[in-house]
């Protein structure tokens, strides 16, 4: 190992294009939740899991608080609107606003409870024998007349969609239309896992084999894609992004809904939901591990130009060698170092600069050749 200690004697003004890279290529362990997790959704400025523990609640994905769990059991889905919390379960909703004061209520006639979204000035519950619900405030609920095979429900440009064995969409929890399998609607019913509406419309993941479905309206589907999985769960489109959460270990990502690329997860962990919060995606498995990639801020943020004071590094080697730069407030012996980033040397020599704000304000680096 060959390295040379250096001090920054001097600070440079330097502007700086805040373009960083892609976010979605760094996820990192951030929390463990310690629960067995039902649901993961951003409700309400927060990222919000649901689990038979407990309910966390979370505005960052890294520090998460916990809640008492909703009553009576009631753990299958969450949803949020006109101001109070919807969570569902069995045969019982409760609503609350604030995700600790609960009231529960019975649905009479329902049977196990499946999802429950908010769209259109209604909530609108799903049971398992595919019949649906509506309530405005989320306590007074009353059969639509709707009947679908279906097993989750989902909001987006003013449609609910049922994706299930039998994939439908309506505009308003009442009249359903079966999805077909092709773009002329003369095609099979479409069976879908996950969708979510984005910049290429109508995204649906299929229930086997990855498959991949886009629509533009929710009716005429049309298969665009095959991806390497074979249990695919969640899929959301925030940041321009469509991002689904699939087994061993991958996260995938489109800006289309066609062109996918799958990122693998530091430990190979299954991930079950996937949400974002407006700078970060969280990826969360069914025992609690929480992931956070880095930023990915929604689309149309402004870069960010700063004129600012920061250390400034030239490393002069052989072209193409990789150097470590590490640093240190003291530079007396030889622990306390870390690495703070590197550089692949492209020329006979390359100008680095420290970005970090530095509390304290001296430090020391050095440049460690990896061989």
């Amino acid at each position: 190992m060959k390295f040379t200690t250096l001090l920054a004697t001097g600070l440079i003004a330097v502007s700086v294009l805040h373009a960083r890279a892609d976010g979605l290529d760094q996820w990192t362990p951030v929390s463990q939740l310690g629960d067995t997790i039902t649901a993961v959704h951003f409700l309400n400025e927060n990222f919000i899991a649901l689990g038979l523990k407990g309910v966390y609640r979370s505005l960052d994905g890294v520090e998460w608080g916990n809640l008492p769990p909703v009553p009576r059991g009631i753990t299958k889905a969450i949803s949020y609107g006109n101001g109070v919390f919807v969570a569902a379960g069995g045969t019982l909703t409760a609503t609350s606003p604030d995700l600790t004061n609960w009231t529960v209520r019975a649905v009479g006639g329902v049977r196990d409870l499946l999802s429950v979204t908010y769209g259109g000035s209604q909530f609108l519950l799903l049971d398992a024998p595919g019949t649906v619900w509506a309530a405005a405030d989320g306590a007074d609920w009353r059969a639509t007349g709707g009947a679908i095979t279906n097993n989750a429900l989902t909001y987006a440009s003013g449609l609910f969609l049922g994706t299930g064995t039998k994939a439908a969409s309506s505009p308003d929890g009442i009249k359903w239309t079966l999805a077909s399998t092709n773009a002329t609607g003369t095609g099979g019913d479409l069976a879908l896992r996950s969708a979510a509406f984005g910049v290429a419309g109508w995204v649906g993941l299929g229930t086997n084999s990855g498959s991949v479905w886009i629509s533009p309206d929710a009716l005429k589907w049309t298969r665009v894609a095959t991806l390497q999985a074979t249990n695919l769960a969640r899929l959301t489109f925030a940041a321009g992004r469509y991002v689904a959460a699939g087994d061993r270990g991958l996260i995938w990502t489109s800006p289309d809904g066609k062109n996918w690329t799958g990122r693998f997860l530091p430990d190979d962990s299954t991930p079950k939901f996937v949400a974002h919060n407006g700078s970060h995606f969280v990826a969360v498995t069914d025992d609690g591990v929480v992931y956070r990639s880095g930023l990915v801020a929604t689309e149309g943020s402004p870069a960010n130009l700063e004129l600012d004071l920061y250390p400034g590094l030239r490393i002069t080697g052989a072209i193409g060698s990789r150097y470590d730069i590490e640093a240190t407030t003291e530079v007396e012996g030889i622990t306390g170092w870390a690495k703070i980033g590197f550089v692949v040397l492209r020329g006979p020599s390359m100008f680095w600069v420290d970005e970090e704000k530095l509390t304290p304000a001296r430090r020391f680096y050095r440049a460690v050749e990896v061989r």
